[in-house]
């Protein structure tokens, strides 16, 4: 049995025990390599391998010059990493690359690891990264409210990883995606966008709840191989499926080009120059709102900053001009579940308007780049 050679005391703590069904070889140089990291020692576990084999079914010729992996750790198993490829005669094969100990994936140590490791074995002119699990966009971990069950971002049993964390796990891994796409609620959120504006060319994020069966990945799976850039397409492919060819009609979607977050955040904080907004001023019941929780998490961003702009009395345009230009795909059903969605007036993006009575949310709020960069956010 062959174990992964480590560079650092900790990476070989966190990979103990790993060892590869496969022989350590290192593959030849191909056009694309697609990670697809799924947390789903979950509620959510059921529903993992039936689109693993979803993939497996649907891959065609652009497996020839990709690799495909998946991390996966299910609900009575040890995480694996797994390889997709062509045997001779064409088929899908699934091989085991690394079995692992039982650990909590959703680490932002295990997953740097598993970067560097995809990086420096499966080494690729371009990177995807698909992170598959519970969402709540930027809300930090261990704090308890009542929702709905739906998609944190990376629930392994009782662990959770926070955004800011995930940004560190990529940037200190030395890779870039051209595409992160998140199969987990409630991800298009600015605060989560603008942590990972470096991690990225592309984010492909969903500002409303996913339904359990995810993205079609029967129609995407040889998109994300793609050498080019298919974010804009593979989200083309998510709205079709939910708009009514799905007993699920409901869905949202939005495309982001991270090249354009920092002069959105320039234009944001322009609207608060000078000004302070009273928290009587703010009228929450007139923005479109994302979430269906007792605590209000995500409101329609687009919305918020006319408003804003508005009562600081400031121009509003040039932050809709680049807003436009940043927003790369947008799609939405007029409802999901007991929500109504205004898609003539809504941008696909959320935002939380701080609230001065979350305290220990607001405490973390203040921690991430969107707040600095706004600096001037109000709180209600």
């Amino acid at each position: 049995m062959f174990r992964f050679i480590l560079h650092t005391i900790a990476a070989c703590l966190l990979l103990a025990a790993c060892t590869s069904e496969e022989p350590q070889t290192f593959t030849p140089q191909k056009e694309k390599t697609v990670l697809m990291y799924i947390i789903a020692d979950n509620s959510l576990s059921q529903y993992s391998m039936r689109d693993v084999n979803r993939i497996k079914e649907n891959l065609g010729n652009n497996i020839d010059n990709a690799n495909f992996l998946i991390m996966i750790d299910r609900e009575g198993d040890t995480p694996e990493l797994l390889r997709l490829h062509k045997d001779k005669d064409g088929d899908i094969m699934e091989s085991i690359v690394a079995r692992f100990e039982e650990q909590n994936i959703a680490d932002m140590d295990f997953l740097k690891s598993t970067l560097e490791e995809v990086k420096k074995r499966f080494p690729a002119d371009k990177y995807s990264l698909d992170i598959w699990s519970h969402g709540m966009s930027w809300i930090p971990d261990n704090i308890p409210f009542y929702a709905p069950d739906s998609k944190w971002i990376g629930q392994d049993g009782n662990n959770y990883l926070n955004i800011d964390l995930l940004a560190d796990a990529i940037e200190q891994s030395g890779m870039r995606f051209d595409y992160i796409l998140f199969d987990a609620c409630l991800m298009s959120s600015i605060e989560t966008l603008y942590e990972l504006r470096n991690a990225a060319d592309r984010i492909i994020a969903s500002p409303i709840e996913i339904w359990s069966y995810s993205f079609p990945y029967e129609r995407i799976a040889d998109m994300m191989c793609d050498s080019e850039n298919r974010a804009a397409d593979i989200a083309g492919q998510y709205a079709a499926y939910y708009d009514g060819e799905s007993e699920y009609r409901t869905g949202a979607v939005t495309v982001i080009d991270c090249a354009g977050l920092e002069t959105l955040a320039a234009e944001a904080a322009k609207l608060f120059e000078g000004t302070a907004v009273k928290a009587e001023d703010i009228m929450t019941a007139d923005i479109q709102r994302y979430d269906r929780y007792t605590y209000e998490i995500m409101y329609d961003m687009k919305e918020y900053y006319v408003q804003a702009a508005e009562i600081c009395g400031k121009d509003i345009a040039p932050f809709l001009e680049q807003l436009d230009k940043t927003i790369v795909y947008r799609y939405s059903t007029d409802r999901f579940a007991n929500i109504i969605i205004d898609t003539d007036n809504t941008c696909g993006i959320g935002t939380y308007i701080p609230v001065a009575g979350y305290s220990l949310w607001n405490d973390y709020y203040a921690t991430l780049d969107w707040f600095k960069a706004v600096s001037r956010l109000p709180f209600i």
